[in-house]
């Protein structure tokens, strides 16, 4: 199903018109701190106001670049292990990293970046607050936080993460996107016909990620703790169950020749 131009109706304002190579990565424009800091932030929203709101979304831009090419090179180096065709465990761990980048890139896009702030991240961030009256401006700590660029109000909104695992915390944030989009989609300019195919797509993707009950998205999080962590479901020696490893290299194969080539 065709959805980029449903997707396209979330998309952060402006990014598509960010052109060249972009080297600077969000993390590294905190760091500079070229940003002034509304003094009525709490350390649970802090809102930053660029000098020039086109620096941080090119960093934006990069980290999209940055997060899309990890998710490709990680589904190409999906492979069959030689001689264990009941092995599956290194590809369904490597296509949950290839769906979790992916997953990034798809926020990213929208103007939501979930990012890891470390003590460099936040020791500008500190000293900007502070030079501009934000209270408890030296109580701001490394952790997960959500950046969310409100382009109309040229603003970017910093929230603190302290309830969610970190790779839980995506999750979470992007079936609530996939949630927006849809209600979005409903006065899109867009033929009715091709709405309700990709709204049953985003349902179905939203389903997926609600597995079993779960309201956070982390059905495919529980899965990598199950494989990576815990050798569960019988994809670790001894194996359990029929010679998978061939059928999934080529469904991991002709999913991957639906994805364009790219360059460095």
């Amino acid at each position: 199903m065709y959805t980029d131009d449903a997707l396209r109706q979330g998309w952060v304002r402006g990014l598509n018109a960010v052109s060249g190579k972009q080297s600077i990565e969000l993390k590294h424009w905190l760091k500079v701190g070229t940003y002034a800091v509304e003094s009525l932030s709490t350390l649970d929203r802090i809102v930053l106001r660029p000098a020039d709101i086109a620096v941080p979304l090119g960093a934006l831009a990069c980290d999209v670049n940055r997060t899309c090419i990890s998710s490709i090179e990680t589904a190409q180096s999906i492979a069959e292990v030689q001689g264990l065709p009941k092995s599956l465990a290194w590809m369904l761990i490597k296509l949950y990293y290839s769906s979790f980048f992916a997953a990034n890139a798809l926020l990213r896009i929208q103007g939501v970046s979930c990012s890891y702030l470390d003590i460099e991240e936040v020791l500008s961030l500190r000293r900007v607050a502070h030079s501009y009256g934000m209270r408890d401006a030296a109580k701001i700590s490394s952790g997960q936080y959500l950046l969310t660029f409100d382009m109309a109000a040229r603003e970017i909104v910093v929230e603190k993460n302290s309830r969610l695992a970190s790779h839980e915390f995506v999750w979470s944030v992007y079936v609530a996107k996939i949630g927006e989009i849809r209600a979005k989609l409903s006065g899109a300019l867009l033929a009715s016909a091709y709405v309700k195919k990709v709204d049953l797509v985003l349902a179905s993707l939203q389903d997926a990620l609600n597995d079993q009950g779960r309201v956070n998205g982390n059905w495919l999080s529980q899965v990598r703790n199950a494989v990576n962590y815990r050798q569960e479901l019988g994809v670790w020696y001894p194996y359990q169950g029929k010679r998978q490893a061939p059928r999934g290299e080529a469904r991991s194969r002709r999913q991957r020749e639906l994805i364009p080539r790219c360059s460095h």
